[in-house]
């Protein structure tokens, strides 16, 4: 018992979080309940004209006739007239709720931390932003139109018509309807877990056919086809479980809910004319009574099944506010931009770890002056990219301090502080748009001409108009018509043009043949010049003309210095370079 309480009062509790979301619709929701309260009384009224009309004609008076007819034909008219303002509301209230919804997770997304991304797959965000609420926007026209005025009007509105006709006939005929409701209501209960279910293994499904289709060469080269066949067809299988156990509880409500109209239809026109024959009713009265009684049942019917909708909705609900109340990156803070000292970056006594007892850094400190070309190395594993997620604020879960600045990290307006910092990764992200919007997102206020010069920095200019469009030309998702040297060079095109004073590198020549390394090595050069640069390095030759190399070793800095320093103290730092130099065979340049 405690567990069905406790389940309504999950399901309820997500019911108004959703109706709280669209609250500034409330005016458009009323007009819709308005006009659902009085086509559930013009209904009742036509039933009840019915009868009217059928005593009228047995007694044959005509002039009665005459004055039902013109009555019924108006309300016909404005039932008409109801029927389409309510349909025109109810469209216009669920796309209002529809854009509301998109709108809000569209900002929620942007403002989630990058902690978010790496625990969650896009697959399962894309499921809450477009599945649900198409789902869930269906519900907000169910409740108002249906839960709030027109159901309700016509099972209230019947049952007074109902026992104002004949009260002991009413009672006789409802006698079954509380008992039938009560066994609704517990299949109902069944349908919210398999609800979520089914959420939850669709996101799995499209986060397996989305890393399917940007993982397509992976899939092909190694052979993986099966493997996801398998697993697809897994979730698949999970999804039609979920499914055919709503259909099979529907169903059985549905059953329920017929055998709930019959009997009392049946019992009508048995008592009915039981009352007939003694004088309590007239004829036109049990046809009123008896076109009633199926509205109220129907409607008590509906009521039951839309609390099984509202069970299954919640459901939905749940996982759509899973992504609405994940946690968000923080938007206080100063800006602290206009800086005139020399110390830019400052780290003391840093530690941090993803996981709790598994630590990524362990006491790091350093600090990086103004125009300095910084350089941090290390195996794979040491840390160095995370160093590079703190930096800019992607995680605030650490113990120690980083000083951007002159001020904490944690003082900074996030978005402030990024403005100061170009970056550029090994993993270049390029949008499904033309060349010079990709590189316009570096700066969205630049002019023309100052675009070409940056793609001239970054040696893309030449590659650029050798297409046939020249920088309209649309590189596909993720740019893939372009080689990776070309997408790198791109991306620092974008970075020239944003024009930050601090710029970070993460290997961007970690994955590129010589000759393309060499043009990007050529662009980074042009976009050093009066930065404050930190450098994340797998190939040596990028960073031994660096002012001070930081040497990570499973988390902690071992080393400092430069690379002449470094060789002859034959420490961390020499080892790998004698490691590199064994692997390139022997020769590395700067």
């Amino acid at each position: 018992m405690n567990k069905q309480k406790t389940t309504i009062k999950e399901a309820l509790k997500y019911i108004f979080k959703l109706l709280a979301l669209n609250k500034k619709h409330k005016i458009t929701a009323t007009i819709v309940v308005f006009l659902g309260i009085i086509g559930g009384l013009i209904s009742l009224s036509v039933s009840y004209l019915n009868g009217q009309f059928l005593d009228t004609l047995l007694k044959k008076d005509s002039h009665m006739l005459v004055i039902i007819s013109i009555v019924f034909v108006t309300i016909l008219v404005v039932e008409s007239l109801i029927e389409f303002l309510n349909t025109y509301m109810r469209s216009h209230y669920r796309i209002k709720c529809g854009r509301t919804m998109r709108s809000v997770s569209s900002r929620k997304i942007n403002n989630l931390s990058i902690a978010y991304y790496e625990e969650h797959h896009t697959g399962s965000t894309v499921t809450q932003v477009i599945n649900d609420i198409k789902r869930l926007e269906r519900y907000y026209i169910y409740f108002v139109d249906d839960i709030l005025s027109y159901l309700p009007v016509r099972f209230i509105g019947g049952m007074i018509l109902l026992f104002v006709l004949n009260y002991k006939l009413a009672l006789i005929s409802l006698i079954l309807s509380p008992v039938l409701g009560y066994f609704v209501n517990k299949v109902s209960l069944k349908l919210g877990s398999h609800a979520t279910g089914i959420q939850e293994e669709l996101s799995i499904s499209n986060s397996k056919l989305r890393d399917l289709l940007e993982g397509i060469h992976i899939y092909k080269t190694y052979g993986m086809k099966q493997q996801f066949d398998n697993e697809y067809y897994e979730t698949c299988k999970n999804i039609n479980t979920h499914a055919t156990a709503i259909g099979r509880n529907w169903n059985l409500m549905s059953a329920i809910s017929t055998f709930n109209v019959l009997i009392p239809l049946i019992i009508t026109y048995g008592i009915g004319g039981w009352f007939i024959s003694r004088g309590e009713m007239t004829v036109g009265q049990l046809f009123t009574f008896a076109q009633v009684i199926n509205p109220v049942i129907s409607s008590f019917d509906r009521m039951n099944k839309a609390w099984g909708q509202t069970i299954i909705t919640a459901g939905r609900a749940k996982h759509f506010f899973e992504l609405l109340e994940s946690d968000e990156e923080r938007c206080d803070g100063s800006d602290f931009s206009n800086y005139p000292g020399d110390e830019i970056i400052s780290v003391k006594n840093l530690a941090f770890s993803y996981v709790e007892d598994v630590p990524v850094l362990k006491d790091v400190s350093f600090s990086i002056n103004r125009g300095e070309k910084v350089a941090i190395v290390g195996a794979s594993g040491s840390g160095k990219s995370t160093l590079h997620k703190l930096l800019v604020g992607h995680y605030e879960n650490y113990s120690g301090d980083i000083h951007v600045y002159d001020k904490n990290l944690r003082d900074w307006n996030l978005n402030k502080l990024r403005s100061n910092i170009s970056y550029i990764s090994q993993d270049v992200y390029l949008f499904c748009s033309s060349l010079k919007e990709n590189i316009a997102y570096g700066n969205l206020e630049a002019s023309e001409p100052e675009l070409y010069e940056a793609s001239k920095k970054a040696y893309a200019h030449d590659f650029i108009n050798s297409f046939k469009e020249g920088y309209d030309t649309v590189i596909g998702e993720r740019g893939m018509k372009l080689s990776g040297g070309q997408k790198q060079r791109v991306s620092i095109a974008r970075a020239i043009l944003k024009n930050a004073p601090i710029l970070l590198l993460d290997e961007p020549t970690s994955a590129l043949d010589t000759k393309a390394e060499h043009y990007v090595q050529m662009a980074i050069e042009n976009m050093e010049l009066q930065k404050t640069v930190i450098i994340i390095a797998h190939r040596l030759s990028t960073i031994i003309n660096s002012d001070k190399i930081i040497v990570l070793d499973e988390g902690t800095v071992v080393e400092i210095g430069t690379h002449e320093t470094l060789i002859n103290k034959n420490g961390k730092y020499k080892e790998l370079y004698d490691r590199q130099l064994v692997e390139e065979g022997g020769q590395i340049h700067a």
